[in-house]
C-alpha cells in the first residue's frame, strides 16, 4: 500500500527563475510558459510532500500521469471560479490558493476566450492572483500592467511580472512588439 493518496496530488505554479524556497531541488517540474513551471505535491496529514522520483514511484504513476492526476484533482478542489470586476479586466477568485493554477486548465480558458475582445491576456503576479482581459482593450491592458506593478516585490508567493497571451492552447509572453490583428 502506498504512503500517498493519488487523489491528493496537486499542481503548484512557480516562477522558473525563482522557485519558492520551500520547494526541494529534486521536485518534478514541467515548464508551461516562458518563465513559469508547474511542480507537484501530495497533500498529507503531515503537510505537503513535493513529488520527486521516489514519491512518483510510491504513487504508482508514470510521469505523464502525474499531470493528468494533478489537473483532475485541481478541478475538483477549485469548484466554482468567481469573476470580479465589470470589465474589460477581471480578477478571478477560486479557493484562495489555486488561482495561479487556473492557467493550466485549458477548458476553462476555452470557455471564456470568446468573451474578450482580441486575444486572451492574463497576468499572474502572485499565487492567489490572476487577472484577464482582451488584447484589443487598451484600458484592460493598462489594468493588467497596474496589477503587476502593484504586486511587484519578492517572496515565495510572487510569480511573474509578465503578461501572457493565449495562442493555440499555449501561453506566450505578450510584449509591446506583438501585433494584434
Amino acid at each position: 500500500m502506498s504512503l500517498y493518496d493519488k487523489s491528493q496530488v496537486f499542481p503548484m505554479v512557480c516562477a522558473l527563475t525563482a522557485v519558492a524556497s520551500f520547494v526541494p531541488d529534486d521536485a518534478i517540474s514541467d515548464r508551461f510558459a516562458n518563465d513559469l513551471s508547474l511542480i507537484y505535491y501530495v497533500e498529507t496529514k503531515q503537510g505537503r510532500v513535493f513529488v520527486n522520483a521516489d514519491v512518483l514511484d510510491q504513487l504508482g504513476l508514470a510521469k505523464y500521469e502525474l499531470l493528468l492526476e494533478a489537473l483532475k484533482n485541481l478541478q475538483e478542489r477549485i469548484g466554482k471560479v468567481e469573476r470580479i470586476g465589470r470589465g474589460p479586466t477581471f480578477l478571478l477568485r477560486a479557493n484562495g490558493k489555486d488561482e495561479a493554477c487556473l492557467m493550466v486548465l485549458d477548458q476553462f480558458w476555452e470557455s471564456i476566450q470568446n468573451e474578450v475582445e482580441g486575444e486572451l491576456l492574463v497576468a499572474v503576479p502572485a499565487q492567489a492572483c490572476i487577472l484577464f482581459t482582451g488584447s484589443k482593450s487598451k484600458t484592460g491592458l493598462v489594468a493588467l500592467r497596474a496589477a503587476v506593478r502593484a504586486m511587484a516585490g519578492s517572496g515565495d508567493l510572487k510569480l511573474s511580472n509578465n503578461i501572457y497571451v493565449r495562442r493555440q492552447a499555449r501561453w506566450h509572453e505578450f510584449g509591446d512588439d506583438v501585433i494584434v490583428v
